[in-house]
């Protein structure tokens, strides 16, 4: 026999399903009381009336006894099974035998009371009257079952408003999943997830604490109003292996690069876009407790080609990267218009023409290395107002290697959790 299983239903289901239950089984646990304790009391009346009937039936059946009138005890007992509720009435003499009968002695469930019929205060015999519970256990069933019907009702109703309830508490649990979701650096392994608490555990799992504590404390955090920087990311590497169609080799490349950018550009509240030719661009905009759209643009491409670097390094597949990046103007009202689709379109054109003057380096507008140039060391390139940049201040250096060792120790273990499976 199969165990009864709840993991087929959604969480909010399952949450309106517990509350139902624990409603219909109080329910069921009042109406049970209440059945019994109604039960013991029509008991407790039915115990009493039986016998103040067999008290009444021996004070008339006394006279008649005592007269040894047979005739007048039998029309006595025929009038007593009219006037009340008796199923069966009997007089006996002291030896119990029955002396006059009336009512169907052939009835079941028949409660006997029997009081004594007194002569000059001796007994003289018994009389016993027989009241059917039948009617009585008939109302006292259709009474316990209709309450039933009411908690089982009650419960569906409970149903309807633990759904809406349990239902709006799943979505802010999924609101609440999509932001960490947005927060962490590293896209989570893909698996199957039983409901929506073992997603938002799977999320934070996946949430690299220690690469949001080891941060770069921006100089600047003050957003630039109706700017952006567009850092644009050239896969040298990527493009070799396409054209020499190394299927496994392009597999293993992608496996790898991608949650590798997206740590880097989410670290730095950088927007990827992945709809040009071996190559991504990142958008920079708005603010960022890392620093302002310019300092988050060198440091994001910092890490991600020593984050590179150190992958070619440990590894046999090649990450050669090129890297350009300029600011833009951004009308933040009409930032999906077509004009700024197109401006931002032409401009990684020309950001992608200069990374192949300059191969595997990061090439900065002048405007960028301007608004920070105590923290970042550059020097002239051959591409006109570009400078390639060769280094950063030694404290941010070194905080961005422990960001760049975090990511990479996250990406072996999710390696490693995909190899397993």
């Amino acid at each position: 026999m199969q165990r009864l299983s709840l993991q087929g239903f959604k969480l909010y289901q399952r949450l309106a399903l517990l509350v139902t239950t624990l409603c219909f089984s109080v329910a069921v646990i009042l109406v049970t009381a209440g059945s019994l304790s109604t039960g013991y009391l029509l008991e407790t009346m039915s115990g009493r009336h039986g016998t103040v009937l067999a008290e009444q039936l021996a004070s008339r059946a006394a006279i008649a006894m005592v007269n040894n009138d047979r005739v007048s005890m039998r029309a006595l007992l025929t009038d007593f099974i009219t006037a009340t509720d008796s199923s069966l009435v009997t007089v006996y003499d002291v030896t119990m035998q029955p002396l006059a009968q009336a009512g169907d002695p052939n009835l079941s469930d028949l409660n006997r009371y029997r009081a004594e019929i007194l002569v000059d205060n001796a007994i003289a015999g018994y009389a016993v009257v027989s009241v059917s519970t039948q009617n009585e256990l008939g109302d006292w069933m259709v009474a316990s079952w209709t309450l039933l019907g009411l908690a089982l009702l009650l419960s569906v109703f409970v149903f309807a408003l633990a759904t809406r309830s349990a239902q709006a508490l799943v979505d802010r649990i999924q609101r609440i999943t999509r932001s960490v979701r947005d927060l962490a650096p590293l896209e989570p392994a893909e698996a199957e997830v039983p409901d929506d608490i073992d997603s938002l555990r799977n999320e934070l799992a996946t949430l690299p604490l220690d690469i949001l504590r080891v941060s770069v404390s921006g100089r600047n955090t003050r957003a630039a109003t109706g700017l952006a920087t567009l850092l644009h990311v050239q896969l040298n590497s990527l493009g070799d292996y396409l054209a020499k169609l190394d299927h496994p080799a392009i597999v293993a490349y992608l496996e790898t690069l991608s949650p590798g950018l997206v740590a880097a550009s989410r670290l730095y509240g950088g927007k990827l876009d992945h709809s040009r030719h071996a190559s991504v661009s990142i958008t920079f905009s708005g603010y960022h407790p890392s620093g302002d759209i310019y300092e988050r643009c060198c440091y994001c491409a910092w890490l991600m080609r020593s984050l590179l670097q150190e992958l070619e390094s440990r590894g046999s597949l090649r990450y050669r990267v090129s890297m350009a990046a300029l600011s833009l103007p951004v009308d933040e009202q009409s930032a999906s218009s077509s004009y700024s689709a197109f401006l931002q379109e032409q401009l990684t054109e020309e950001l992608a023409m200069h990374c192949k003057t300059q191969p595997h380096s990061i090439l900065l507008a002048n405007d960028i290395i301007e608004s920070d140039s105590d923290q970042f060391f550059a020097e002239l390139s051959s591409v006109s107002d570009f400078v390639m940049m060769t280094g950063l201040d030694s404290e941010d250096e070194a905080t961005l290697i422990q960001q760049r060792d975090s990511i990479l120790a996250h990406l072996v273990r999710d390696n490693r959790q995909l190899e397993s499976r």
